[in-house]
């Protein structure tokens, strides 16, 4: 099961399992057009595209109370009906273009895309401006998506995985941007006003972070992006999410449903940041506790050992303010009580006695080596250039993450662990036929 946090990690900057190797590392640079737009891009000639993100601060969180979804429904509309087009006119046009265009809202992030071909760029930044600076917002366009997404809720309202999510964060941090969630009455309570005026309020050149990759010169690049956001507002400046606040006291909270499975999540918030010492440490750590796959600490305890669940991992996020520490798996509804005692008995040790240098050397060789999985699409390098600009990171991050990642020493771990995860204050969530 992922949650909430780990939809938003683009936002949060979050703790990303990207790699690099000196070799393999793909240069960034930073392109700046006539009008004043700044941007991050990595060319590559193959393929004979190009893909381009506009990131904007105003996801999720930023929906108003008691009209959540709005920024979700927003994103399902920019490519529908734009200016003078309606939506099938629209399609039609981006086929001519070679271009695909879409949107998506994550929690504090809004973005919209373009993948185009370089042959036809020129048609397809045109495309995409329009799509950009113009959505209509027909009638006809906001009752049919909206009506998808009240299905989409209605489904969540019965699948344990984001019910689990769903109560975890009312739970963590009730009352907060992040525990609200959209229902049937909040999406049908957004009026086509109200998507104007969000598109109005978020989608301006202050509130806007680019980046791009492909077969494209930075000078093609610029006189493009200017000319297909000329119509763009300059507006005010990002918007700040809401920061976390500290968790609520521990302690299990659980929801019976007639199902197999219980699903468990266990979370805490932690004090760090990107800026913090401990970031690595704790970025290393994490891996070797729970990256999910059979050499992780967690797997090898709770399947390996003892057969209690298929998968089981854990994860750190940061958003604003504070970082989230998560462990997610689901196990028969007999095993539920055991699975709980053991998550918190094995952080319990790690806390105490942290890992080997055997393990910390083997987190270092995959971490550092696996950078053409983890850059080998052009939608990864988006998305990692986005956390760059975020983080206000620099260009050579990717030729200096390295070196970063192999100064972490097993007592650095081991202080940054007890600094930061405390078993004892774990808040639970269980979906399912719980058996204690």
């Amino acid at each position: 099961m992922k949650t909430f946090f780990t939809h938003t990690l683009v936002a949060a900057a979050a703790l990303v399992a990207v790699a690099t190797t000196a070799h393999a590392t793909p240069a960034v640079q930073q392109v700046v057009t006539p009008s004043g737009l700044k941007a991050l891009l990595v060319t590559s000639p193959r393929p004979a595209m190009v893909d381009v993100s506009l990131s904007f601060t105003c996801g999720r969180l930023f929906d108003p109370a008691g009209k959540e979804g709005m920024a979700k429904l927003a994103s399902t509309l920019y490519n529908e009906s734009v200016d003078t087009m309606d939506s099938q006119a629209f399609r039609k046009a981006s086929i001519r273009a070679g271009a695909q265009i879409s949107a998506s809202a994550g929690g504090s992030t809004f973005t919209l895309s373009l993948r185009a071909l370089s042959a036809k760029a020129p048609e397809a930044f045109a495309l995409f401006g329009k799509a950009v600076t113009k959505p209509a917002f027909a009638a006809d366009d906001v009752e049919r998506m909206r009506s998808q997404l009240l299905l989409d809720v209605q489904a969540q309202a019965e699948d344990p995985d984001a019910i689990a999510s769903k109560v975890f964060m009312n739970t963590l941090l009730p009352g907060t941007a992040y525990a609200r969630t959209a229902t049937e009455e909040s999406l049908g309570a957004i009026t086509i006003d109200d998507l104007k005026a969000f598109h109005s309020r978020c989608l301006t050149r202050a509130n806007m972070i680019v980046n791009a990759v492909g077969d494209i010169t930075p000078d093609r690049f610029a006189t493009l992006l200017d000319t297909a956001l000329a119509d763009l507002p300059q507006g005010s400046d990002a918007f700040v999410p809401p920061a976390v606040p500290a968790a609520v006291v521990p302690g299990t909270t659980h929801v019976d449903m007639d199902v197999p499975q219980t699903t468990i999540v266990a979370g805490i918030t932690m004090d760090l940041s990107r800026k913090d010492a401990d970031f690595w440490p704790m970025y290393v750590a994490n891996h070797i506790l729970g990256n999910g796959d059979f050499t992780c600490v967690l797997m090898g305890e709770v399947r390996e050992k003892r057969g209690l669940v298929y998968g089981i991992y854990s994860s750190i996020s940061l958003p604003e303010g504070r970082a989230l520490f998560e462990v997610n798996t689901a196990t028969e509804n007999k095993n539920a009580a055991e699975v709980k005692r053991l998550i918190t008995s094995i952080l319990t040790d790690v806390v105490a006695n942290g890992f080997t240098e055997e393990q910390l050397q083997d987190a270092k060789t995959y971490l550092n080596g696996s950078v053409p999985l983890q850059l080998g699409s052009n939608g990864n390098i988006l998305y990692f250039l986005d956390v760059m600009q975020r983080a206000h990171l620099p260009l050579d991050y990717f030729d200096t993450r390295a070196d970063k990642v192999n100064a972490v020493t097993v007592e650095q771990i081991k202080q940054a662990l007890a600094r930061h995860i405390h078993p004892d204050q774990l808040t639970f969530v269980t979906v399912g036929g719980e058996a204690e």
